[in-house]
This record gives C-alpha cells, sequence and structure tokens, in this order.
C-alpha cells in the first residue's frame, strides 16, 4: 500500500471550516490538497471507532459531535460534555464508554455509550480543584485521560492534570459510576504533565511534561502510586528559548519514542533500553512551525506531522534504528491540530 488516508481537523475561523481528509502517497513523497469532510466548529481532536469519529468542539460550553465516516460523514449526535475546552477523548477497551478532558473546565466527563457508539445524554463529571505553580496553572486543566486497569485488576480511569501536576486515578465502581480519585502522581512544580504513553509490553508508563518539556519514566508500585525513575529533557542541553512539549508516541515494535516540541519545533526519538529508561538519539527539526499532534504509520515507516502555525504537514521516513529522515512531501491545510488515520 503505497496511498494513505488522514483525517485533520483544528480551530475555526472564516477560512478554515472544520474536518478535513488529506490523501499522502508514499511512494512519490506528495500530499494531496485537502477537502473538507464536514464543517464543525473547533474539531481540535479526533478519534476513530470502527466507522465511527468522535470530534471535541473546544469551546464554552464544549461539545462532543460523532460521525459515520462511511455514510458520508453523517453527523450522528451533538452532546454538550459539561466542561468547556474538551482537548481530549479516550475510549474504554470494550467500547462502552467515552471519557472527556475538559481543559478549561478542569474537569473530565464520562459518557456510556450504547451499542452502536453513541454517547448517551447526561454524562459523568468529575470536577478537579486546586492549582500549582505557573501562570499558565492558575486553575486545574485536565489534559488527557485513558482507561487502564490498575495493579489489583480494577478498571478505571487515569486524569492528567496540566494545572494541577497530577495525575488522578478515578475507579469504574459500577454501570457509569466512577469512586473518588486518588493522586497517583505528584509531579515537580511546574512540570504542566500533558499526555502519557503506556508501554505494549515492559509495564513502564512514559509521561510528558508539556511545561518543562521533560519526559518521565514511570514505574507503577505495588500500591498504585507512580515512581519516577527518570526524567530526561526533550531539548538540547544548550537550548534557552521558549518551547512547550506537545504529542507522545510509542513506535509499534516498543523500540522508540517521539516527541513534538513547540518552539523548538522538533520531533526528538528516544530509544528505549533494557531497564525501560530513555536515551536520546535525535531532536529532527520538524519542518514547520509548532508540532502540535503526529500520527505514526507503521507498515509504512513514517511519521507524519501537523503544524499549526505554519499551517502544513510534513512526513518522515522511520528508519529501522528508529531515527528520522526527512521527505520533499509538504501538506498544506489551514492551523491544523490533529490528524490521523482513517
Amino acid at each position: 500500500m503505497s496511498e494513505y488516508v488522514f483525517f485533520l481537523g483544528g480551530y475555526t475561523d472564516a477560512a478554515t471550516q472544520g474536518i478535513y481528509r488529506i490523501r499522502y502517497n508514499a511512494t512519490q513523497e506528495i500530499f494531496s490538497a485537502a477537502e473538507l469532510v464536514s464543517a464543525s466548529h473547533n474539531p481540535s481532536i479526533g478519534l476513530k471507532n470502527d466507522r465511527l469519529w468522535y470530534w471535541v468542539e473546544e469551546a464554552q460550553p464544549g461539545k462532543i459531535h460523532v460521525f459515520d465516516a462511511a455514510n458520508n460523514w453523517q453527523r450522528l449526535s451533538s452532546l454538550e460534555c459539561g466542561g468547556a475546552s474538551p482537548c481530549h477523548l479516550a475510549l474504554s477497551k470494550d467500547a462502552g464508554y467515552l471519557a472527556v478532558a475538559n481543559y478549561m473546565g478542569g474537569s473530565i466527563s464520562i459518557f456510556a455509550l450504547d451499542a452502536q457508539g453513541l454517547p448517551q445524554p447526561g454524562p459523568y463529571i468529575i470536577q478537579h480543584h486546586g492549582r500549582s505553580l505557573t501562570a499558565r496553572q492558575e486553575a486545574p486543566h485536565a489534559h488527557y485521560v485513558a482507561f487502564a486497569q490498575n495493579n489489583a485488576g480494577q478498571m478505571g480511569i487515569y486524569a492528567v492534570d496540566l494545572g494541577l501536576d497530577q495525575v488522578i486515578w478515578y475507579p469504574h465502581l459500577q454501570a457509569n459510576q466512577w469512586g473518588a480519585g486518588t493522586v497517583v502522581l505528584q509531579a515537580q512544580p511546574g512540570d504542566g504533565p500533558r499526555h502519557f504513553a503506556a508501554h505494549p509490553a515492559n509495564g513502564k508508563i512514559y509521561l510528558l511534561n508539556e511545561l518543562s518539556s521533560t519526559l518521565s519514566v514511570i514505574n507503577i508500585g505495588s500500591d498504585g502510586q507512580w515512581n519516577v525513575q527518570q526524567r530526561i529533557s526533550t531539548l538540547p542541553q544548550d537550548y534557552v528559548g521558549d518551547t512547550i512539549a506537545a504529542h507522545i508516541s510509542i513506535s509499534h515494535d516498543g523500540r522508540f519514542i517521539y516527541i513534538s516540541n513547540r518552539g523548538h519545533q522538533s520531533i526528538a526519538v528516544f530509544h528505549i533500553q533494557p531497564d525501560g529508561g530513555l536515551k536520546c538519539i535525535q531532536i529532527e527539526p520538524c519542518g514547520g512551525a509548532w508540532p502540535r499532534y503526529f500520527t505514526l504509520v507503521p507498515d509504512a515507516a513514517r511519521l507524519i506531522v501537523a503544524h499549526e502555525h505554519s499551517n502544513s504537514l510534513a512526513a518522515f521516513v522511520i528508519g529501522s534504528d528508529g531515527r528520522l529522515q526527512p521527505t520533499q512531501a509538504q501538506g498544506s491545510v489551514l492551523k491544523p491540530t490533529f490528524v490521523g488515520l482513517a
């Protein structure tokens, strides 16, 4: 297969209208022109569930929209999510729940899904409280949610709150009921944790700290607490400019981690060591400005990155050693904040 289809979202205005489709030819190293598939307000991130796509409306009030990609992007549902500026989505393993992180709302919302995958009205809402060190942390800012099973075998949700410098565990008690939160990690003041990636084999959690541009390697203790094994910078040692980290992903074979730096305008590549620790092996210019999000294409050995400020996409070849090699491929789309495989 040499041609791949991606869907993109971002912040809308008079010039950009919603969710777009773009094609990438890995043999010719070219992107097609972007095509609008559905008008939608501020679809800053999306999540695929078979033929359905869930997209946030990052606004006040925040909303979740559901589209049928196999039926000409018919909009099947639109619901308020109970918090302002939703910025991340997660689907439970059994596809029975959809969780939402509400950045400005400082909360998470959990929707029960029906048999067709549609969210039901009346989400379960968990409100965070407090603040931390920096001006960006004047209030709670939930930034990431993930369904998981803890060491005791209990299902639940992890919520990463940038504003509180915390990761919080909420156990699933019964149908649409979630227990009181337990802080499993109190990050260093001002770290601003944003996203994490769970390794498929070694049991480690890799937590990306947006404000400090660091990556923490986490061991989960028998008590469920997160213990930091290593904390490593995502930047060159001599860099002193303004920058914040954005996205993290683990390679399909579990050998490498990729993260994006906004401001430094780069993708950092880390080799995962036998003990789960990290060694930085490359910091590559990303080919644009403000690399908000990227996606890996394992069968094509490609990384596709979306640049919010330069209105562009770039494609990189991923070598067998995990390192990135830039290509000539440059796509054009206004203010992209998400790119996902169709």
